[in-house]
């Protein structure tokens, strides 16, 4: 999984040098499967490199070339979709998840040796694919769960920017007092040219893909539940007119002063300035109280751990309990969850049962949010 600032990295590339150049047919056709659960540039174990599948694809075209469609049978694959049933689809088989996963490869490697291809190329590609498959008897050997390369996630994210409506967002994590005058400067320039988004405001985005306000909207993120972002940044964002979103750490926030040093150092949360002499680094639930009347209040689970490498035991008291702890201390529970690094909803089966049985309707991950159901 990426940590922030390699999310960062690979988002800010997707953005800038995907667009454009690569048939947009493809693009759609690149997309993960649901059986590939991971995010990344690694390439899996033993995997062939970009010329052994450049020349292979070569080998398969030049074969392939001369066949009369007239006269012969032509492999293919066909996607099944039901569109009369209103439910989810089925978790892909490893079948599936190798197939989906070899095809997303061999595109980009096509796209590699055949610039500028026309769209009526992905019909040869899957022919090729096909008859591969079909000539060892349908078993493919891709692992199913192999990461996307760097190209395959750009790609895959280049679509999914041009083919859904987009909403901005800035995320702030420690905000220590020192820093205060480059807040100030950053957030009064956002005011210039973005308003802000609250909850309904979202909502309705998301239902309509409309934007109603004259100034397009900007996100405010504030994680983890740090002290300085009450005492900070708030009155900033306030003084230019944003609502923030406040992704808290519900652990963090229950941890006694004596030992909030400790619970920071020991889940990922940074703390690298120590200005407050009395040890109180998290915010309190009264503060939270307070920010609950004019900003949004959201679930970073209790301890911010990764999901995946937890018993579902404890996956259940970060997802399930922090939404308790909100109920409890709040008086309601908290519409918007975002995990640590991800997954986004549909990644990881076991996790979208905990969100749903949370009552969660918004999933925020690394490069989308996600409405799961309607407020």
């Amino acid at each position: 999984m990426m940590n922030r600032r390699d999310a960062l990295s690979v988002l800010t590339a997707g953005a800038a040098g995907a667009f454009g150049t690569f048939n947009s047919a493809f693009a759609r056709l690149l997309r993960p499967g649901s059986g590939n659960t991971q995010t990344g540039s690694a390439a899996p174990s033993g995997e062939k490199s970009p010329d052994n599948i450049d020349d292979l694809l070569r080998k398969d075209i030049a074969r392939l070339a001369p066949r009369e469609y007239s006269e012969e049978g032509i492999p293919v694959f066909l996607a099944c979709e039901d569109l009369v049933a209103n439910k989810r689809s089925a978790k892909l088989s490893p079948l599936n998840a190798a197939i989906s996963s070899r095809f997303r490869r061999n595109a980009v490697a096509w796209d590699r040796i055949r610039r500028d291809a026309p769209a009526s190329d992905i019909s040869k590609l899957i022919e090729v694919l096909a008859d591969r498959d079909f000539a060892n008897g349908g078993k493919e050997k891709e692992p199913a769960n192999s990461a996307p390369t760097f190209t395959e996630l750009a790609y895959t994210l280049a679509e999914e920017f041009a083919t859904h409506p987009l909403i901005r967002a800035v995320n702030f994590h420690n905000t220590p007092r020192a820093q205060a005058d480059q807040y100030e400067r950053q957030i009064a320039q956002y005011s210039q040219y973005f308003s802000s988004v609250n909850e309904d405001e979202l909502e309705t985005y998301l239902t309509t893909g409309e934007w109603h306000k004259e100034k397009p909207g900007l996100i405010v993120s504030v994680f983890e539940g740090y002290r300085n972002s009450y005492d900070v940044l708030v009155p900033l964002l306030e003084k230019h007119g944003f609502v923030a979103w406040f992704f808290m750490i519900t652990g963090f926030i229950n941890t006694p002063v004596a030992n909030q040093r400790d619970f920071a150092e020991h889940h990922d949360i940074d703390m690298l300035t120590h200005e407050y002499l009395d040890g109180r680094y998290a915010l309190t639930w009264d503060e939270l109280r307070q920010l609950d009347k004019k900003h949004v209040i959201a679930s970073h689970t209790r301890s911010h751990t990764l999901l995946s490498q937890l018993d579902p035991a404890v996956q259940r008291q970060e997802v399930i309990g922090a939404q308790e702890d909100f109920k409890k201390n709040l008086g309601h529970p908290v519409r918007a969850f975002v995990s640590l690094t991800g997954p986004a909803y549909a990644e990881n089966q076991a996790i979208d049962e905990l969100i749903d049985a949370a009552g969660y309707g918004l999933v925020f991950s690394n490069f989308r949010v996600q409405r799961i159901r309607a407020k």
